[in-house]
C-alpha cells in the first residue's frame, strides 16, 4: 500500500491501480515518487464518494509531501490516469464495477 504507483513509469489511459482495505476507514494518500499527475477516485462499497487530481511530488510550505485525505471512511481507493474521472463522465454517486 505504502509503495502504490511509486514503481510505475506510467498509466496507460485503459489502466489505474485499485486499493482494497480490509474495513472502511478515513484513507489518506502521497505522490512519493510518482511522477505523473492522477485522479484519486475514494470508493466505498463499490459507491464513488469523492475524487481528487493529485500532482507529482507536491510538497508543502513545509516541504512534507502534500497529503490527500478521503472526504469520509472508505474501503477502496482507484488511482488512474489524471482527467479519467472527467473524460469518462465518472461523478459521486456512481458504481463501480469491478471486472
Amino acid at each position: 500500500w505504502k509503495t502504490g504507483l511509486g514503481d510505475v513509469d506510467q498509466l496507460e489511459d485503459s489502466q489505474g491501480m485499485m486499493f482494497v482495505f480490509p474495513t472502511s476507514a478515513q484513507q489518506t494518500f502521497w505522490m512519493k515518487d510518482v511522477e505523473y499527475p492522477i485522479d484519486i477516485v475514494w470508493v466505498d462499497d463499490l459507491t464513488v464518494v469523492g475524487s481528487v487530481t493529485a500532482y507529482p511530488e507536491t510538497t508543502n510550505n513545509a516541504g512534507d509531501y502534500v497529503r490527500y485525505v478521503s472526504p469520509g471512511e472508505v474501503n477502496m481507493v482507484l488511482e488512474l490516469p489524471a482527467g479519467t474521472m472527467a473524460m469518462q463522465q465518472i461523478e459521486v454517486g456512481d458504481t463501480v464495477i469491478l471486472r
